[in-house]
């Protein structure tokens, strides 16, 4: 009984490790010039559609 929850819990600590791998390798860091230049960009785009 002891061995088929010690290899339960293995299992499932194992998925969690792949999820958090998984997701760490597939996440892209948005950096921070990213969103000034978006914020930029937007008010240059407002400012000649509204003129």
């Amino acid at each position: 009984m002891f061995f088929y929850l010690l290899k339960i819990l293995f299992f499932y600590i194992v998925f969690i490790l792949f999820v958090v791998v998984g997701l760490f390798f597939t996440m892209k860091v948005v950096k921070a010039d990213d969103f000034y230049l978006l914020v930029i960009r937007h008010s240059i785009n407002e400012s000649i559609c509204w003129n």
